[in-house]
């Protein structure tokens, strides 16, 4: 009798045993699921990204901390705001800004795609609108690299957001596996979040080089440095003496395009409120 129940007890206790062992290893599974879908894994904090305030830190420069595109997509003609009407245009924009996006690209941000898509712009009135500034920006003598080509128009027009992504992303954010990933979310997200995303390391440390030009805070950078050296496995620095020549001389000096600021386009305006704006997302939160 006896040894009949310690066999009962035996089985019993191997079956909880068993259950255990069960139901760890689906534990197992669901985190790593639920890491590679949500990138929920270690707290990280980092310090604020900016010291300055936006208007002493270059419209520019915070730009390109935020924005997934480059300034020719993100500046909307004016005339094609009118079409839409104003009011909408800032209630839209509005609505964008204040939408709860993890990832920034160019069809959930103000971006003249993302603006003809939502109020039925024809193929026509692009046309019509960006051939009218391609002759303004030559006209004004705007950079090459800030002025509309017939090339830009090409791409816009086959819609085919692949593409569009690809020719306008912005020259300080990642593009991989056909997503964008801004400075922001870089600066923002855990290196968990950057494996769970599968971004190749030698993708951020070939951008790593232009982070010194955003105007990120000293404590900020020596953070971000710490946190992309971790990724890519290496131990590369900032250049932050020539990041601090270039602070002093700013801050001395008055460019041109600050002391002609009345001069500055529809399209420039519609295209540094939308960067400004997105001052309103939280800038010290990191997400895992």
């Amino acid at each position: 009798m006896k040894n009949i129940t310690k066999i009962v007890l035996s089985i019993i206790l191997s079956g909880s045993i068993l259950c255990a062992c069960n139901n760890q290893a689906d534990g197992r599974k669901y985190n790593i699921n639920n890491i590679k879908e949500t990138a929920t894994v270690i707290q990280e904090q980092m310090p604020p990204p900016f010291e300055k305030l936006p208007d002493d830190s270059g419209g520019d420069e915070r730009m390109s901390y935020h924005s997934p595109s480059n300034f020719v997509l993100t500046a909307i003609p004016y005339d094609l705001i009118l079409i839409a009407g104003v009011d909408n245009f800032e209630q839209w924009r509005k609505d964008i800004e204040n939408s709860d996006n993890d990832r920034d690209d160019i069809e959930n941000t103000v971006n003249i795609y993302s603006f003809c898509k939502h109020f039925n712009i024809t193929d026509e009135q692009l046309k019509s609108f960006v051939h009218k500034q391609i002759e303004a920006d030559k006209a004004g003598s705007i950079s090459v690299v800030d002025s509309w080509s017939e090339k830009d128009l090409d791409v816009l027009l086959t819609h085919n957001e692949s593409a569009i992504r690809e020719h306008f992303i912005s020259k300080y954010a990642i593009l991989s596996n056909d997503k964008i990933y801004t400075p922001e979310w870089i600066y923002t997200h855990t290196t968990q979040a950057y494996e769970a995303e599968e971004i190749p390391p030698e993708l951020i440390k070939e951008k790593m080089e232009l982070y010194k030009d955003i105007p990120f805070s000293s404590k900020a950078l020596d953070a971000l440095e710490k946190k992309l050296n971790s990724y890519i496995q290496m131990d590369l620095t900032f250049d932050k003496d020539a990041k601090e020549t270039k602070e002093e001389s700013s801050s001395s000096e008055t460019s041109p395009a600050e002391t002609s600021s009345s001069e500055t386009s529809p399209a420039q305006t519609a295209s540094t409120d939308a960067a400004t704006s997105s001052e309103t997302h939280n800038e010290t939160s990191v997400t895992n």
